[in-house]
């Protein structure tokens, strides 16, 4: 064993240069993009500032439209139209100048816009932004100091890490103990939040909140109506439609003697009386569907046929 001890070297520690070198060179790249996107959004407006080009033409079509900028209560004033833009409008004068108004775009506004997939992964992110933010802080406050000052005779970065602590300093050991269990429960209360955060809104969702409060704007029929199965003269088919999604069922191995819509409707028909809605089988038959293609395919070249002849 006194070759395999002879043969290993020492960790290399990382150097003060290479670290600078690093945070060089990722904020030289993110310069570089930061300037490709303000290019690209001068010169493609319709892909990469799409709000822009939707403001100016609803400002060409509709001349009284007032855009609501975030914080301007001033600007919150509702158009002959009646319509208002309640996202804060990002204009393309200067360098960056849309960072402002994204950051001060609420939250609620980006749910009804994007949807709740792209509300909560942006929320993620903020979440794991503000953990390492925040153990980053309380890491340079509390642990850098009792690990400099922990006389293990190592420098570089080691120097403010663990591998500068003696083995016999219980005091400077116990330090990061209770500071892991401290930053371990803040992490489970950050996540507890958001979680309790996804399901209100995901009940919201599932029970059709969202959608009652849109109904009772544009003068649609009332909750009690819906639930009730009562019609009004006032329904659209739009709103039957959008409802009738959160009751419906996913229905696998269905029997040989039910696969059709009609023995189906009846089978549930008959457990549930007057409860059932529709039924719909999705049958896998190739055959079909080629001969479908092929007839799609022959319509076509008739019609060309028949408008070249003539």
């Amino acid at each position: 064993t006194e070759d395999a001890s002879l043969s290993l070297s020492p960790v290399q520690d990382a150097t003060p240069e290479s670290i600078l070198a690093a945070l060089a060179l990722n904020t030289i790249a993110c310069i570089l993009l930061l300037s490709l996107y303000e290019i690209l959004r001068r010169l493609i407006p319709s892909v990469y500032s799409q709000r822009l080009v939707n403001e100016k033409r609803a400002l060409t079509r509709h001349p009284n439209l007032r855009v609501a900028m975030a914080g301007n209560k001033d600007a919150k004033e509702e158009a002959d139209e009646g319509m208002t833009c309640s996202m804060p409008s990002c204009r393309a004068d200067s360098f960056l100048e849309w960072v402002l108004p994204v950051y001060q775009t609420p939250w609620s506004t980006i749910r009804e816009l994007a949807g709740l997939d792209a509300y909560f992964y942006l929320r993620y992110i903020r979440m794991c932004l503000k953990l390492t933010l925040v153990s980053s802080f309380w890491a340079m406050v509390i642990l850098c100091p009792v690990y400099a000052s922990g006389g293990g005779g190592q420098s570089g970065c080691y120097y403010f890490s663990m591998a500068n602590v003696l083995p016999g300093n219980k005091f400077r050991v116990w330090v990061p103990t209770i500071f892991q269990w401290c930053f371990s429960l803040y992490i489970s209360f950050c996540i507890r939040a958001e979680l309790s955060h996804y399901v209100e809104l995901r009940q919201q969702f599932l029970g059709g909140l969202d959608e009652v409060k849109d109904t009772k704007s544009r003068n649609y029929r009332s909750p009690d109506a819906v639930l009730s199965g009562i019609s009004s003269d006032n329904s659209s088919d739009t709103d039957r439609e959008i409802r009738q999604h959160r009751y419906s069922l996913l229905i696998e191995k269905v029997p040989v003697a039910l696969r059709s819509n009609v023995a189906l409707y009846s089978y549930f028909d008959q457990l549930f009386p007057g409860q059932v809605h529709s039924a719909s089988i999705a049958m896998n038959v190739p055959d079909l569907d080629q001969m479908s293609a092929r007839r799609l395919r022959v319509c076509r070249r008739l019609e060309k046929s028949v408008s070249f002849f003539r």
